[in-house]
């Protein structure tokens, strides 16, 4: 292969990778949302609404008086005694080889 055709892939790789990358962008596909609407005519006065009689307060129903459930007794559970674990002794290395043996 001429090195000329080498860089042209070269160059159309990373164009396609840029294309992918632009077009994958996190706003892809989301469009403006357009100018709210100005009217022309003179908006009307805005008018207070009138104001609602407050309604008489009732007295609120007494509560319930509530006794709370007694507690149940909780026992610790008893502690293990930690035992150490026994040491074990170290064993010598085997040999390399294994001893030759005579018949």
């Amino acid at each position: 292969m001429k090195r000329s055709s080498i860089i042209w892939i070269i160059i159309a790789v990373i164009v396609v990778i840029g294309a992918i990358v632009y077009f994958s962008g996190s706003n892809s596909g989301t469009t403006t949302p357009p100018p709210p609407a100005t009217s022309t005519a003179p908006a009307a006065p805005a008018t207070p609404a009138p104001a609602e009689p407050a309604a008489p307060a009732t007295p609120a129903a007494p509560a319930e008086p509530t006794t709370p459930a007694p507690a149940e007794p909780t026992t610790p559970a008893p502690a293990e005694p930690a035992t150490p674990a026994p040491a074990t002794p170290e064993t010598p290395a085997a040999p390399a080889t294994p001893p030759a043996t005579t018949p």
